[in-house]
């Protein structure tokens, strides 16, 4: 991990005052509050582009609202704090990229250490809830792209002085990834850290979400739509409402309402605020997926979403909604026919039928009827691809198993006998 220098200046060291600092409700609920100055500290960004990492198992539920880091910054390289779920793994999990909360702090509210004693410095968020052995990851990274200016924050002693999570950083030249200093009991390294919890009862909501499709069967190929209704049952607003929809195998994604996006099958649509008994609606179109056979059996696909908010929602029997469509296959066949116009009676004459599956499903049991003129007098028949005549010595229909998508089945007839036009 890269170390950062310690500013020469000689400036004040000084709390984060206004907006940054902990509701009067909360308490230090978690902290690792051993500062090692000896070594220099680590940096957050620079030219490895540093981020670092501390793992906390909270001990009070509540809301979180301030953290605190021995932490700072050079002129203009702001820093970002973030709250992130964590990864079940090894070492106590690490952070698993899905934010719960972001502060932005200006450079200049995190005055340099110049001489004086090492603080820790508070970074206040909105509430964000956390639960008695709940898991979450402090993140720290620069919000600046620069080489030669950073952020940075004094480690804590090596061993393993907070036994409820792990510290991690990402840096270059490593690949992408986080990682820990643990291999050894003797080289694991926490960051100082206080976490600030108001142990408060945090206000419950019950989202309440229904689905249903624009139409119960569609065939293969064709779109419908899916309707997302949520409904704030409470007399609490929710925050950060989020409707995640798994899209049926097969099914191809089209379009969806705006503060909706997808990814690989997956459709997450959100809104910042969902008044008290309010709703709100999402829409996602869908291509329904391809699929042939004979009909029964039934075709079916099934699509379940659930909904979430930030706010806790103790009533989890109506957070989420299936409906199932059938999907039919659909075939469009097309039959065309050549042959001469007249014929010298007494002689030959061949006319051939193409039939072409335009899909988007196979068709089954295709028959093609074709009958002998009066007045003349079957010869031969011929179907080079596919086809099976009907038996009889003068079959006037043939036969088809199936006959795939996008296919084709070209079948000639010979007649002889008298003048006919056909």
């Amino acid at each position: 991990m890269g170390r950062f220098v310690l500013a020469s200046a000689a400036l004040a060291v000084a709390l984060l005052g206004g907006a940054l600092v902990a509701s009067a409700a909360s308490a230090i609920d978690q902290q690792q509050p051993t500062i090692d100055t000896s070594a220099g500290g680590l940096v957050i960004g620079g030219g490895s582009h540093q981020k670092l990492a501390q793992v906390v198992t909270a001990g009070l539920t509540g809301a979180l609202t301030a953290v605190a880091f021995p932490v700072a910054c050079d002129a203009g390289n702001d820093l970002v704090v973030e709250i992130q779920d964590v990864a079940v793994g090894p070492n106590g999990g690490q952070p698993n990229g899905t934010v719960r909360a972001s502060q932005t702090v200006a450079a200049a509210s995190l005055p340099s250490f110049g001489g004086g004693p090492v603080t820790f410095r508070q970074i206040a968020f909105a509430s964000t809830p956390v639960s008695t052995g709940g898991v979450f990851a402090i993140v720290l990274r620069s919000a600046s792209a620069s080489t030669t200016t950073s952020c940075g924050v004094f480690p804590g002693p090596v061993g393993d002085p907070y036994p409820g999570g792990q510290a991690w950083f990402d840096a270059a030249p490593n690949s992408p990834g986080w990682l820990c200093v643990c291999g050894f009991p003797n080289e694991r390294q926490d960051l100082p850290f206080q976490t600030y919890v108001d142990a408060a009862p945090i206000p419950s909501v019950d989202l309440a979400l229904t689905k249903f499709a624009s139409a119960n069967a569609v065939g293969s190929g064709q779109q419908f739509t899916y309707a997302l209704g949520v409904s704030n049952l409470s007399t609490t607003a929710a925050t950060n409402v989020t409707v995640i929809d798994m899209l049926p195998a097969g099914a191809t994604f089209v379009s969806a309402s705006a503060g909706c996006t997808h990814s690989a099958g997956v459709v997450t649509c959100t809104q910042a605020t969902l008044p008290a008994n309010a709703s709100t609606l999402f829409q996602i179109t869908v291509t329904a997926p391809v699929v042939s056979g004979a009909v029964p059996p039934l075709h079916q696909i099934t699509n379940t979403a659930t909904v979430s908010a930030t706010e806790p929602d103790p009533n989890s029997a109506n957070n989420s909604a299936s409906v199932t469509t059938t999907v039919s296959p659909l075939t469009d066949l097309a039959l065309t026919k050549t042959g001469p116009a007249t014929a010298v009676p007494g002689s030959s004459a061949t006319f051939t039928i193409t039939v072409t599956n335009n899909g988007p499903s196979d068709a089954t049991n295709v028959l093609v009827l074709d009958p002998v003129p009066a007045g003349t007098v079957f010869s031969s028949i011929s179907s080079p691809r596919f086809g099976v005549p009907i038996g009889g010595t003068e079959p006037s229909a043939g036969s088809l198993k199936s006959l795939r998508a996008f296919a084709l089945l070209t079948r000639a007839t010979s007649l002889h006998g008298t003048e006919h036009t056909s």
